[in-house]
């Protein structure tokens, strides 16, 4: 399975007008040569959306938008390959103290931060699938999202499913996540040495991570796609692949 986590950049950025469509092209086209099975995203407003959906027909968009102003609302969408998934059930969760109200957040939370689930089978196994996009200031915010999505892990993982979960974390495997990571028995395919997933600043290490069950798999392969599509990159932020394969 090659698996993938792309923060979009918020196409409502003061840029020339029509540079989130070419960036959304450069996205599908990375998205088509990479044979990508499943997409995380992060910073996808409405009208990428809607765009990208049309453009990319071979793949099941899910999740609910995050319930926040227009021109501020996004999505964490899964995409995922109609030819090799069955799309079993889905759930768009708000990481707060009511994950259930869309739009509710943590205090100081500058937007409501949400998680995207699915349920699905792929090549006869089951997976629960999750994408996030966690608070970009405040490290005790991080903190209270990472208990919420630990909760709701347990609330939606059945015994039978393995799970992926990957996302914009906004930070590095240290701390918090690190204890979140073992806490779900889980491993962290994206290598330190990689660098920093976010293009434009040297943070040294990923802030873009992908998480698998730190038993059942092999990692093939870990990248960030560093190249240009249609001439320009799909984003601020390197798109982060991982290629899993079932152990033994």
């Amino acid at each position: 399975m090659i698996i993938a986590t792309l923060n979009m950049k918020n196409s409502y950025s003061p840029a020339p007008s029509k540079n989130w469509i070419k960036r959304a092209d450069s996205a599908s086209e990375l998205i088509r040569k990479r044979g990508l099975d499943v997409i995380g995203t992060q910073e996808l407003t409405p009208r990428a959306k809607k765009y990208l959906e049309k453009e990319l027909s071979e793949y099941i968009f899910v999740g609910e938008s995050r319930g926040s102003a227009s021109i501020s609302d996004e999505y964490n969408s899964i995409l995922l390959k109609k030819s090799v998934f069955e799309l079993l059930e889905t759930q768009t969760y708000a990481l707060s103290n009511d994950i259930y109200k869309k739009g509710s957040k943590f205090l100081l939370d500058l937007f409501p931060r949400i998680c995207t689930i699915a349920h699905v089978i792929y090549e006869d196994h089951k997976y629960l699938i999750i994408n996030t996009h966690l608070d970009n200031l405040f490290a005790s915010n991080r903190k209270h999202q990472l208990e919420v999505l630990t909760n709701i892990i347990k609330k939606e993982k059945n015994s039978d499913e393995d799970i992926i979960i990957m996302g914009d974390f906004n930070m590095h495997l240290t701390g918090d996540l690190k204890k979140f990571e073992k806490e779900n028995k889980l491993v962290d395919t994206v290598p330190k040495d990689l660098g920093s997933s976010f293009r434009k600043f040297n943070m040294k290490e990923p802030i873009d991570h992908i998480f698998v069950p730190d038993s059942d798999f092999d990692i093939v392969n870990a990248e960030f796609d560093t190249n240009k599509y249609n001439g320009i990159a799909p984003s601020d932020h390197y798109p982060t692949i991982t290629h899993i394969a079932r152990k033994k």
